[in-house]
């Protein structure tokens, strides 16, 4: 994947991605910190400490730019994403709706299937 594939699938709002996309950004941003983490705690250096929240703000970022693709996919405005702040269930729906439920199999109003491309 070229640097510009890449940015545009961590850094922007607009357009859809399938469920493999959304699971690999995900498990991606977690095995990063989960390591930064352990480096931090390891070396209980300050600096590593303030790379690592630079690094949290972009995996957080980049893991709210996918899943608002994802809901775009789902034929869903991305401001369903805030259904992650319901208490108990609302993480649940997001889980089901983003990480096992297929896409529109057309085209929608976000752009063509990220998956068969029209």
């Amino acid at each position: 994947m070229e640097s510009a594939d890449l940015k545009e699938l961590l850094f922007t709002f607009d357009g859809r991605v399938n469920r493999a996309k959304w699971w690999g950004v995900g498990f991606f941003s977690w095995l990063v910190m989960f390591v930064g983490y352990g480096i931090v705690y390891l070396t209980e250096s300050k600096i590593l400490l303030a790379g690592l929240f630079i690094v949290y703000i972009g995996a957080v970022l980049a893991n709210l730019a996918v899943s608002i693709k994802r809901w775009h996919d789902r034929g869903k405005s991305g401001w369903f994403y805030l259904v992650v702040f319901i208490p108990l269930v609302g993480p649940i729906w997001a889980l089901i709706e983003l990480g096992f439920l297929s896409g529109d199999e057309d085209a929608n109003e976000y752009g063509p299937n990220p998956v068969r491309g029209a």
